[in-house]
Formats: C-alpha cells, structure tokens, sequence
C-alpha cells in the first residue's frame, strides 16, 4: 500500500491464482466538520475540496491540512499554542468581546483569545484597521487573517483555521508602525506566544539600508532579535507588489538577524502551485529564501470567516492570508511535538516543501500534512513493522484487521489463502 492506495497483490505460483485483490477502504477515520451554517447546509472543510482546494490533499496545491487534522485526532498533543496575530480589525465589539457579524450572528470563532491595543494603550483590540495595506481600506484586515490561522473547528460558525485543533489567538492591534510592532512582539514573547504572524510589508527603501535608527526601525529589529532569543517563531508576509526582491527591501520579511530572519510567505495563484500575479518574490544573494520569500502558501480566492462587514464567509487575497497559513501550520506541528524548538519547527517545514514549479516560486510550496507527520509520533500497527517485502505483515486468513497506513510511506502485508477461490480485503483506520 503506497500514500493510501493499493498499488498491487503478489499472487501465489499457480496456473489459477487467487481471484480477489487488496482493497483500501479508507486511510482515516471519516471525520466530518460542520462549519458557517448556510440556509440548506453546512459547510465541510475536511471533505469539501471544491469549496476549500487550500485545505485538501486532492487538489492541486496538496497542502494536506485535511488529513494533518485527522492525524492530529489520533496523536497526543499539546492542547493550547499561542499565535499572536499583529494587524488591525478584529472581530471585537466596543467592550472587546466578540463580535456580531452582518448577518447578526455572535462570532463564536475566538472562544479562548487575549488581546491589547498598542495605540491606545488598552486591554481592548476592538475597532477598525489602522492601515490601508497597499490596496485601499481594510477595516477587517485582522479579522480575516487571524481565521485563516486559528478559527476553531466544528463550531458550526466561520470557517476552522489550519491551526484550529490546538492554536489559541492573541489579538494585537497594531498601527503596524516600527515602534508600535516592537512593543508587541516584546509583549507576545511575555505573554508566552509561540508563534508571531505579521500579515503586513513596508517597502523600506534607502533609509532602512542606510539609518537604520530611522523611527523606531532599530527597535523593531532588537524586538525580532528578542523573540528569537526566547525561541518564537516569527512570520511575515512577502507583500503585494509583484516584485523581485532581490532588487527591494521589504521587512520584516526581508530582515536576517543574527542567522535567522522572520519566515516570509509567499502567496499562490487559486488552486495552483505558480506565484500569484500580485505577489512578491525572490531573495537577495545565492541561497534561496535567504533574504526573501523562503515558503510559498495559498494566498488567492481563500476562503476566511466573517466579521463585522461581512454575512458569511468568503474569499479574499494576499500574501496576508498566505502568512497565516503557515502561522496555522506550526501551530499544528507545534502541537505534536511541544518540545521541538522554533528552529526545528521552521527546518521541517522548509525540508518537507513540495517542489516548485519555476524559479518564482522556490524554494517550493508547504505541505501541511508532511510536515506534521514527521514532527508527531508514528502511527504504530497492531500487526508490526512492515516498512519491506522481507518484513511483511501477516494478515489472518479470518476476520477483519484494522491496519494503520501512513501518508508517504510503503507498507507491505502478506495474505496466504487456503484455496484460490479465497479473497482478501484490507481496511485501514
């Protein structure tokens, strides 16, 4: 069995051979989640690829998350790890509780969050965005790229974030300013983030290159340099520009500090692994993603939930939902493997990559479910090891028996029928 399918049945030396071959019923448990509920219907983004390609195996992003999900169900994991969301526009009433929607339903996708506004100073992110982005106002900016990360699941309400089953939200409202982020990712790392997702760009220009004391610029870096010292994470988007960084500076995402910058995220074109056209890419110097985009995530007509402005949930693009998607994905890996360091959980993401297509999108694309499995434990079968033709499983000739098959792997059994006419049947859970 290769990646979940039956790939072929050694039968015995007989002129009339065994006349039934293995059969792969299904490779996870049938998990089903109920998401924004619709007039007729409710939403599944575990199983509906047609309405969320970013989140399934089968399409042709491959990211996985669908069954990085179903795996977590079976794997012991750290129930709670914070990703603190810097950006503007949460789904927060006047008192900083959550929302109603446009539609007049209680936002129920933040059960469990923090928060703090650090323009006025408050325990209370409520309020519009305080920035236009690049593409014109976006007063809901954070509610739309805090979903994307951490949304929860099967609430039947918004959408369930690629992290849901175990990322927790800090909201962060931000005016995005150098000194203003500073304090914020200072106070994440106080507040015990683990991840910290910046969905915004500067284009810095000769006066970062050059005085890099520049309004609040250096402190913005010590801040980066910190959360590293204390092991967070840090992501950020690569921007909407459409360039070539190799000839920009855009931070944070272009920033290298002390041998590792923020991870920057790329955004792919709509159920496709090429670069979306808005999107920035590139890198300066010779090894790619050093100093530039160095992961590439969906980032077009992807689907988040909805907030004050909004009745249901809908599609949105950038770099600024791509980021979030892989803020999620540590999260989940994260999740499995709690005593992995913030290196560990950024190597395996960049070593589990799916190749890219062109130049423009390298180093490659994630793939969630990868990356997730090789950070967690195994998913160890009742009948042993059977990694080889030499270790193959035995399988009883009566009865059913339930075999764990792992995503990526090949695994052998062997069946020995009494007569010809005998048949087998694998099922996997």
């Amino acid at each position: 069995i290769r990646d979940g399918t039956v790939t072929g049945v050694q039968t015995c030396a007989l002129p009339i051979c065994m006349n039934g071959v293995g059969q792969l019923i299904q490779t996870f448990l049938p998990l089903v989640l109920e998401e924004q509920p619709a007039n007729l219907s409710f939403e599944d983004p575990l199983n509906e690829s047609w309405l969320y390609p970013e989140m399934s195996d089968a399409t042709t992003q491959m990211t996985g998350v669908n069954r990085a999900w179903q795996y977590m169900a079976f794997s012991t994991r750290d129930p709670e790890v914070w990703v603190a969301v810097i950006d503007g526009g949460f789904c927060l009433d006047n008192n900083g509780s959550p929302c109603v929607d446009q539609a007049g339903r209680l936002n129920t996708d933040f059960p469990t969050y923090q928060q703090y506004d650090f323009n006025d100073d408050d325990y209370n992110a409520s309020g519009d965005s305080l920035t236009d982005y690049g593409s014109g106002p976006c007063p809901d900016h954070g509610s739309e790229t805090s979903s994307i990360a951490v949304a929860a699941q099967n609430n039947r309400y918004g959408i369930a974030g690629v992290g849901s089953p175990v990322a927790r939200p800090m909201l962060f409202k931000s005016a995005v300013g150098f000194d203003d982020t500073a304090r914020a990712i200072k106070t994440a790392v106080k507040w015990g983030a683990k991840i910290i997702n910046m969905s915004w760009s500067i284009r810095c220009g000769w006066y970062c290159a050059f005085f890099q004391g520049f309004s609040g610029y250096m402190d913005f870096k010590l801040a980066l340099i910190y959360a590293n010292s204390w092991d967070v994470l840090t992501v950020a988007a690569a921007g909407n520009s459409g360039k070539d960084l190799s000839d920009e500076y855009v931070v944070p995402c272009q920033l290298y500090l002390e041998g590792r910058g923020p991870l920057c995220v790329g955004a792919l074109d709509q159920n496709s692994r090429a670069r979306a056209s808005f999107s920035n890419w590139g890198w300066k110097g010779t090894v790619p993603g050093v100093g530039g985009v160095g992961i590439w995530a969906p980032g077009t007509n992807v689907r988040v939930g909805p907030h004050r402005h909004a009745s249901g949930n809908h599609g949105t693009n950038g770099t600024s939902i791509a980021a979030p998607f892989v803020a999620g994905a540590a999260a989940l890996a994260w999740g499995v493997a709690p005593n992995k360091t913030a290196q560990d959980i950024r190597n395996l993401m960049l070593s589990t990559l799916r190749p890219p297509l062109n130049n423009e999108v390298a180093p490659g694309s994630i793939d969630v479910l990868r990356m997730v499995t090789a950070a967690g434990p195994p998913l160890e079968d009742a009948l042993g090891s059977h990694s080889g033709p030499g270790s193959a499983a035995q399988v009883p000739v009566s009865g059913f028996h339930h075999l764990t098959v792992l995503p990526h792997e090949d695994d052998y059994f062997e069946y020995v029928a009494p007569t010809y006419l005998q048949s087998a049947r694998f099922t996997a859970t």
